[in-house]
């Protein structure tokens, strides 16, 4: 089976934030439609869909239970179930506002301040579904590990198929891939500026949204939203 899940934060469909960055990203995931992009000073239209290209592909969103394969004994529809009963016993936590920032080679929005409710949160996600995970390959393992992974987060990618879990959850929503220096600074000014209102508000973690990758390679669709009613 080649089709992948995930559990993810994103913001409401009618939110300016989910509307502004799927347009920066040039793809509505959730209508599943490309959208023309904002120009950005410096950087020619090609390369600003190439530099864009990966987090255009997974659609906008901070990831909390990875991509993952079904495991044996799941299905979707048992999946469905237990996300809307699991949404709908959790407490929505403050993510309080939110910055650009440069990861690395790569520029996102995250929390000004991630806080331990954020963390705990996700974590108890990641536990809660992780049978519907398949073992991870170990193509897919060595791929991880030679990506440049310490001690602790290959220790947690072989609990739980992915090594940013726990304390090493750092709360991102990626804007784009690896960007040169040059690249990076004008990409980051210019995030600052397409984004200046929403970075002027708060934001709650409310809502887990089930992305499908149909089959490898295919971008991911933004399939349901289980909106935490606790």
């Amino acid at each position: 089976m080649s089709e992948r899940y995930a559990i993810y934060y994103a913001p409401a469909t009618n939110d300016s934030l989910w509307q502004k960055a799927s347009q920066w990203l040039g793809r509505d995931c959730h209508q599943n439609c490309e959208l023309a992009q904002p120009s950005i000073e410096g950087i020619t239209p090609v390369d600003q869909y190439e530099f864009t290209a990966s987090p255009r592909r997974y659609g906008f969103h901070a990831t909390i239970k990875a991509p993952f394969h079904m495991a044996e004994n799941t299905n979707i529809d048992s999946l469905r179930r237990d996300l809307k009963a699991f949404a709908d016993a959790q407490n929505p936590v403050e993510i309080g506002s939110l910055k650009v920032h440069q990861i690395g080679r790569f520029i996102a929005i995250v929390p000004a301040h991630q806080c331990e409710d954020v963390t705990e949160l996700a974590q108890k996600v990641v536990h809660h579904f992780d049978h519907y995970r398949a073992p991870l390959s170990q193509e897919k393992r060595q791929e991880r590990i030679a990506s440049g992974l310490n001690d602790r987060q290959i220790e947690l990618l072989d609990h739980w198929g992915y090594p940013y879990v726990g304390e090493q959850f750092k709360m991102h929503l990626t804007l784009t891939g690896q960007v040169d220096e040059l690249a990076g600074k004008l990409f980051f000014e210019a995030a600052q500026q397409w984004f200046a209102a929403e970075l002027e508000r708060t934001y709650t973690f409310n809502n887990l949204a089930l992305y499908h990758e149909p089959e490898k390679g295919a971008p991911f669709v933004r399939l349901e939203d289980y909106p935490l009613r606790g």
